[in-house]
């Protein structure tokens, strides 16, 4: 199971995903995930450029199955602002099962 609840705060699957964005933004921006957080700022703090855009989006789009996020990850000013573009985000995944729902009708 990929949730992690956490019993003294009760928090669920939403910081599962707060922590797995801190991961690949530190990878992608070569930083110390501990200097990462949900207020931390993406240009401002961790100095990203276009290229690091560019780059988070394709992770983003292949690890979550989201399409067209590069323009809308463009507006994200901090890392919290990442994790909900990730939330609110039409997933690929959803679409062909979609499609082979109204297939079969």
């Amino acid at each position: 199971m990929t949730e992690q609840i956490h019993e003294s705060s009760g928090t669920t699957s939403h910081d599962f995903l707060t922590e797995q964005i801190r991961a690949l933004c530190a990878e992608v921006l070569t930083v110390d995930v501990e200097r990462i957080t949900p207020g931390t700022r993406l240009i401002g703090d961790l100095e990203a450029d276009s290229l690091d855009f560019a780059e988070l989006a394709d992770r983003l789009a292949t690890q979550y199955g989201i399409a067209g996020i590069e323009d809308t990850l463009r507006a994200a000013e901090t890392v919290g602002d990442v994790v909900e573009l990730v939330r609110g985000a039409p997933q690929l995944p959803d679409i062909p099962a979609q499609r082979d729902a109204s297939a079969g009708t």
